[in-house]
Order: structure tokens, then C-alpha cells, then sequence
């Protein structure tokens, strides 16, 4: 829940059980046509309508800013390619300019030398020598358990502290109420201490758009 102070322009909103003050908020797809500099963003969502589009903005926005973006989800290309279509994404046009790639990636648990490896593999394969790019990636397929939830903060931090070396914008969504109740709340706390910036779009048009403070 989202209230606003419409004097003082303080937001509140209450996620796991608990209030969050919120100085300098932003409506999401106002934050997203704001993005100019590489950052680590946090998209928490509970309709996966709503997220494709913020999703699709985001990558909207690279390409018409000529920046390569590229969409790497667990989620069917071609299905991904007719919904970009009807977003207004020219995907045929992007694709021949070179400034928009669609992947189906594995889970990286699934890689025979673990997660970490697997992570490895996939971010090499997607990226092939790109820079400054954007992305919108999430590794781990869902968190649906403790240990997934342990491999997703492990990767989240690792990526977290190397993140200049990415040298890319970079949009994790996560569908929030897909994750259970008892690993919510220290899910919640690591994810979000490994982000510059969130997006808390719960609803269709609604939701808040904030940076981490340093």
C-alpha cells in the first residue's frame, strides 16, 4: 500500500509486514524514461501484465537511445517477441541493427558445476563482448524454496559488488507473490540491500520508483 503526502512529498508503503519511508519517490514508468546511467534495479511486481511493460519500456527506451538491450527470461522467444511487437517494439528492425537481443536462458542450478558456473556461462553467452548495454534478466527460474532463495542472494550479491565491471544497466523483476511467506522477509532484506534502485509496482499504473540511498 502507497500513500503520499501531497504537502511534503513523503511516501510510505508497507511490504512483508513492515512500513518503508520513502523521501524522494518517483512513478515507475516516470523512473524508467528517467534511467541515464548504468544501475542495478530491482523491479518488484505482482501482475505479470504490469511488469512486461515496465519491462518492455526499459528495453524501449535502450534501443531508441541506441544502446543494445537484450531480454533474457525463462519465458518462450517467440511469445516474447509477439508481446515486444504489440508493445510497439519494431523487434525485426532492432534485431538486423544489432540493439536488441530475446533469450531463453536455463536455470544456472542446473549447470553440472554449479550456480555460480552456470551464472558465468549465461551472462557470457547473452552478452558476447557487449557494453553498455541494458538488461532484463532474472538467473534463478523462481523462488519457490529456501535453497532458491539462497542460490538468488548469492548471485544478486556477487553480480552486486561487480557491477561497474558489468558495465550495463541491468532490471531484475521478481513476481513477489510467487514467493513464500516464510523466506519473504530475509529474501526481501538481502535483495534489497544489493540494488542502487526499486521499482514497487504491485498494481497496473501504480507503484513507486525510488534510488537506494549511498
Amino acid at each position: 500500500m502507497i500513500f503520499q503526502n501531497s504537502n511534503i512529498e513523503i511516501f510510505t508503503f508497507k511490504f512483508y509486514g513492515m512500513f518503508y519511508l520513502v523521501m524522494d519517490g518517483n512513478h515507475p514508468y516516470r523512473y524508467i524514461d528517467a534511467i541515464d546511467s548504468q544501475k542495478h534495479i530491482l523491479l518488484l511486481y505482482e501482475e505479470p501484465e504490469y511488469a512486461k511493460i515496465l519491462e518492455f519500456r526499459f528495453i524501449y527506451n535502450g534501443i531508441m537511445n541506441n544502446q543494445p538491450s537484450i531480454y533474457a527470461m525463462h519465458d518462450d522467444v517467440k511469445l516474447i517477441e509477439e508481446e515486444m511487437d504489440s508493445f510497439g517494439i519494431d523487434v525485426s528492425s532492432a534485431k538486423k541493427r544489432g540493439l536488441l537481443y530475446v533469450y531463453n536462458i536455463p536455470d544456472p542450478r542446473d549447470h553440472p558445476d554449479g550456480f555460480m558456473k552456470g551464472s558465468e556461462t549465461i551472462l557470457s553467452t547473452i552478452t558476447n563482448g557487449l557494453s553498455n548495454y541494458r538488461l532484463v534478466s532474472r538467473l534463478i527460474s523462481s523462488i519457490d524454496n529456501i535453497a532458491a532463495s539462497t542460490a538468488n542472494i548469492i548471485l544478486e550479491q556477487t553480480y552486486h559488488k561487480l557491477f561497474s565491471a558489468l558495465n550495463c544497466t541491468l532490471l531484475c523483476p521478481y513476481n513477489i507473490s510467487e514467493i513464500p511467506y516464510h523466506i519473504q522477509k530475509e529474501w526481501f532484506r538481502n535483495i534489497l540491500a544489493n540494488h542502487h534502485g526499486v521499482i514497487f509496482a504491485p498494481k497496473l499504473d501504480s507503484g513507486i520508483a525510488f534510488d537506494m540511498c549511498k
